[in-house]
């Protein structure tokens, strides 16, 4: 049971940077800094994360 919960923590805390570039580039889009916006969401997006490549979608629309 303590090796799940550590696993856990760790799992949590290695989304944390990922998280922290979505969260500026999000912020970034909201205020037209689009190219902060590109900077931050591109390299989430080819990972496949859905809600940047949607931001993305929407930038180049």
């Amino acid at each position: 049971m303590r090796l799940f919960g550590a696993l856990i923590i760790a799992a949590l805390l290695s989304a944390s940077p990922a998280q922290a570039g979505f969260s500026e580039g999000y912020k970034a889009y909201i205020d037209g800094d689009f190219e902060t916006a590109l900077e931050e969401l591109r390299p989430l997006a080819e990972k496949g994360r859905p809600m940047s490549q949607g931001i993305l979608g929407f930038m180049y629309a």
